[in-house]
């Protein structure tokens, strides 16, 4: 949460960009909103959407081996498990998460597309800024999750069974 909070501080991913600016005539803008808190909170949601999925499946498969295979001797060998999971859990994932922000990213790069953005002007843009700092929020927290789960769930599993 931290490292996230500190992004999007850092980076001012804030307010609204000039594709908005429609949509904003609207709204009073009496109301005290601090937008870099709303946007912490929206790439919060995301991680977390992300990190439980990858949490509960590695988990999840960690358990059902350990109740199947009684052999492991070690907890260092279910952690390895554990990891082996989260690495082949990390592929999907990144897909998963690439196909979402895509999609919903799609009528922004339409509207890009169509008034010939160039390429600075894109990657320059604070929606388009704030889209792969989520991104890259969601792929961090995804990596650091998987050693995280396949360690506390062999803990879990070897000291309920083993001590």
């Amino acid at each position: 949460m931290l490292l996230i909070f500190k992004i999007a501080t850092d980076a001012k991913i804030q307010g609204f960009s000039s594709e908005q600016s429609e949509t904003i005539s609207y709204l009073s803008l009496d109301i005290q909103l601090d937008f870099t808190k709303i946007v912490v909170c929206e790439f919060l949601v995301g991680l977390l959407g992300a990190i439980i999925d990858v949490a509960i499946s590695i988990a999840s498969s960690m358990h059902e081996i350990y109740n199947n295979n009684k052999l492991f001797t070690s907890k260092t060998s279910l952690l390895m498990s554990g990891i082996n999971i989260g690495k082949d859990i990390l592929g999907t994932m990144t897909n998963t998460l690439l196909f979402a922000f895509v999609s919903g990213f799609m009528t922004l790069i339409i509207w890009y597309n169509k008034f010939n953005y160039s390429i600075s002007d894109i990657i320059n843009n604070k929606v388009f800024g704030s889209e792969i700092l989520q991104i890259l929020c969601s792929g961090i927290g995804i990596i650091l999750i998987i050693p995280i789960t396949a360690l506390v769930t062999a803990r879990i599993l070897f000291f309920d069974n083993h001590g």
